[in-house]
């Protein structure tokens, strides 16, 4: 129990400002490291503790704690298994650490279209080509821009959600086409769909902020209750 109220609050906050971004009138456009920020910090309860909480679940006494929050003096470990357990937390923290931090600076080629739709994404980015007088070429979900930048659209429908995968990353055609790609997108009306999905993606987000609350209250009247 005590593991699900610091799992859940971080996915529940993400999940409520997600359905509010599906809930907005116009697609957003934003850098794609923001946008895996997001995703960590929804994970972060399970990153930061859910590993811990493995590795403590081959301990009776932080099964315990994990579980209920219930708390015992610490035992003499005679055997050196307390510095192997904390080596091996270390270990864990610096490979998600180490991964997290390769995974945001991959993501600096990649840029993220909330609220949004194959067709209208497509669209929008052949009409900022003309607006800025660009030369592209369209290969199934990919274009070739001023034979020097390709750029491959991955769109998630179910999520309302496009990738933009920029090659090379620091292109100068990139600034220029986002920015372009921006003001259309602030034109553009999202599809009633959109808001639908906002909706769910915000009462299931209130939904576990409330089952944690209800979960935190438990734990506190457990202990009021058992006196510890």
């Amino acid at each position: 129990m005590l593991l699900l109220a610091i799992f859940l609050p971080p996915l529940a906050v993400y999940l409520i400002a997600l359905g509010w971004i599906n809930r907005r009138p116009h697609p957003i456009l934003t850098a794609g490291a923001w946008d895996f920020a997001g995703v960590l910090f929804a994970l972060s309860g399970f990153l930061l503790f859910g590993g811990p909480a493995f590795l403590g679940s081959l301990d009776e006494q932080s099964r315990a704690f994990w579980l209920l929050g219930v708390t015992e003096p610490a035992k003499a470990s005679p055997n050196g298994n307390w510095t192997f357990w904390v080596v091996a937390r270390l270990f864990y923290f610096a490979v998600v650490s180490g991964a997290a931090a390769f995974v945001l600076w991959r993501s600096r080629r990649l840029t993220s279209v909330y609220n949004v739709n194959a067709r209208l994404v497509f669209d929008a980015l052949e009409e900022a080509y003309r607006r800025l007088g660009l030369n592209s070429a369209r290969y199934g979900d990919s274009f070739l821009i001023e034979s020097s930048t390709t750029l491959q659209v991955d769109v998630f429908p179910a999520m309302r959600h496009a990738t933009l995968r920029w090659d090379p990353a620091d292109s100068p055609l990139r600034r220029e086409v986002e920015n372009e790609l921006a003001r259309l997108l602030a034109e553009a009306t999202a599809p009633e769909e959109e808001s639908i999905l906002g909706g769910c993606l915000t009462l299931f987000g209130v939904s576990l902020l409330v089952f944690t609350c209800f979960g935190a209250g438990f734990l506190i009247l457990l202990r009021f209750l058992t006196g510890r």
